[in-house]
């Protein structure tokens, strides 16, 4: 990927993302978003051959949900529970985190459906 070239640079705080153009404000997502950044549970539901689909990070890719790529399905009580915080809606941003061996995969994707 080429990115234009700025005349100055800056430091940009984040230690992975170094250097950014000086003229770029750095600004966590949470400060910009009107929905407020939140997280499910952090473990793995019980999977089913029915009941309400369960889509993991490995269903994203290319911005988009595959939900052909759905791992299985989880029961009412399990989707009332992850849904707890806050329910997706048409336009919002999932963004799943995927943790490999030293190495971070951040998965974004617009839901749309």
């Amino acid at each position: 990927m080429n990115c234009p070239a700025y005349p100055r640079y800056k430091d940009s705080g984040v230690q992975w993302l170094g250097e950014v153009p000086e003229h770029w404000e750095i600004r966590p997502i949470k400060a910009i978003v009107s929905t407020p950044v939140t997280d499910g549970p952090h473990e793995t539901p019980e999977i089913f051959d029915e009941g309400v689909p369960f889509v993991s990070a490995e269903a994203i890719s290319n911005g988009k949900i595959n939900f052909n790529k759905i791992r299985g399905y989880i029961s009412a009580e399990d989707h009332r529970k992850y849904s707890r915080k806050y329910r997706p809606e048409f336009g919002d941003i999932q963004s799943s985190a995927i943790f490999t061996w030293l190495n971070l995969v951040q998965r974004p994707a617009v839901l749309r459906w």
